[in-house]
């Protein structure tokens, strides 16, 4: 596999940094590489992994295992399902905003009996999520009251 192999097109917008990165030089929406392909936008680390391994199986994304969403060389991604992708993404990483933060958005800390683990590597507040449930459980507990009263006002 090497830039040669690709149409000369590609190949140009393709810079190879010093960790073996295939840096796009091209378009990019939220650090991805894009660019125009046979009459519409693709991704073009799906388009150069396409070109140069094959088919990316049906349900399956690519996964840039070297953490750079510019790069489109095949040999830094793999094709996993989305679920293994998040799991290995920055959620768990020092620099990902969200595991930084000690507290949810009503000031309940994310600490203790309080943190909440939830799929995907997600952090809740049990406060918060036992106020939501009260509330919820009164809503329905008032509309079948509602209910039960227009059924028998009606008769």
């Amino acid at each position: 596999m090497s830039l040669a192999d690709l149409p000369d097109r590609i190949a140009a917008k393709i810079e190879i940094d010093d960790r073996g990165c295939w840096a796009w030089t091209g378009s990019k929406t939220k650090g991805y590489a894009y660019v125009y392909w046979q009459g519409g936008p693709r991704r073009a680390v799906r388009l150069v992994y396409e070109l140069l391994v094959g088919a990316i199986p049906d349900g399956l994304q690519l996964d840039h295992r070297c953490r750079n969403r510019g790069c489109v060389n095949p040999e830094h991604v793999e094709p996993v399902t989305q679920q293994v992708n998040i799991e290995r993404g920055n959620a768990g990483l020092e620099n990902n905003v969200q595991t930084q933060k000690t507290h949810c958005p009503k000031g309940h800390p994310y600490a203790g009996e309080n943190l909440l683990e939830l799929p995907g590597n997600r952090r809740g507040c049990r406060t918060c999520r036992k106020e939501s449930n009260r509330k919820l459980a009164a809503k329905r507990k008032r509309q079948r009251r509602e209910k039960r009263e227009g059924v028998a006002l009606s008769r």
